[in-house]
């Protein structure tokens, strides 16, 4: 499983490279809409809340901001975040599931 989740990560890492570099240099600035938004996290034990941050601090056009005291939410900074729902959708499809995956 943990083999699985490092090449679906890098799968999903190269995909990112290139959907902001496509964001950079094709769309109006006027149309990205850089926001933050917070993910419930209170499912996961901290070492998982780690390595969640670190994915997403590594995959392009998103950066781990801070995570609240009590380890319940994650508010993460997104290159645009106009649909936060969709972003935390695709970060519990593409970062959580996987993790949990291979951790649990």
């Amino acid at each position: 499983a943990l083999a699985r989740f490092a090449l679906y990560f890098l799968w999903q890492f190269l995909v990112a490279n290139f959907m902001v570099a496509f964001a950079v240099l094709f769309r109006a600035r006027a149309k990205m809409h850089p926001g933050f938004v917070d993910l419930d996290v209170s499912a996961l034990r901290p070492p998982e809340i780690l390595l969640l941050t670190y994915c997403i601090t590594l995959t392009p056009g998103t950066v781990s901001i801070r995570i609240s005291d009590d380890y319940h939410v994650l508010t993460v900074h997104a290159l645009d975040a106009a649909d936060a729902a969709a972003i935390q959708h695709d970060i519990h499809r593409q970062l959580i599931q996987p993790i949990l995956a291979f951790t649990r």
